[in-house]
């Protein structure tokens, strides 16, 4: 009898690579930003305004997976860390007149090549488990924003949240088409 093969799946490496270094680079500018901020210095940033983006670790997405849903699964956290810094060094953007002074030549030619201002914003994207206490549902419905959030295991899982699951709301809306309310009426005397 003859060794066991191992059989796993991988991610692309040369996605990995670009994966890892447009964190990195977008990190780099967030932080730059932040240490030279007079009111988001860096020892008062998490404790008044909650966590960064964390950048993207190359051991979680630069390994064999088990199977292709799980190399899935390890592609999709990665790239939600991207839009989650991406947003995030937007946002700071906004907030912070001439933020592109803080950066050096290089990342200010970075962070203009990615176009974040001019980019339309279509919606909120937000982490339902940390997110939540935070999040008016209602406000953001009645005004038409379109709301995005990861559906995994662990909100599946949590009372709190059946709610918000997707196959809850497809049904609501199933229910609302069929009885004539319109998508938002259930916050203006609805059912």
């Amino acid at each position: 009898m003859g060794g066991q093969s191992i059989c796993g799946v991988m991610l692309a490496r040369p996605w990995v690579i670009n994966t890892v270094y447009l964190s990195k680079r977008l990190h780099g500018a967030i932080l730059s930003i932040v240490d030279k901020s007079p009111f988001y210095g860096p020892n008062s940033w998490s404790n008044s305004y909650g966590d960064m983006p964390e950048e993207v670790d190359e051991a979680d997405i630069d390994n064999i997976f088990d199977t292709p849903a799980s190399a899935q699964r390890g592609a999709s956290t990665a790239r939600r860390a991207l839009l989650s810094q991406m947003g995030f060094l937007s946002w700071l953007m906004k907030c912070k007149l001439n933020a592109l002074d803080d950066l050096s030549t290089d990342d200010q030619a970075f962070v203009q090549s990615l176009h974040l201002a001019e980019r339309p914003k279509r919606g909120i994207i937000f982490d339902l488990s940390r997110d939540y206490h935070e999040i008016n549902f209602p406000h953001w419905i009645a005004n038409d924003v379109p709301i995005h959030y990861a559906w995994t295991e662990n909100e599946e899982g949590n009372p709190r949240f059946v709610r918000y699951s997707p196959v809850f709301m497809n049904d609501c809306d199933d229910l609302r088409e069929i009885t004539g309310f319109s998508s938002s009426s259930r916050y203006h005397g609805g059912p």
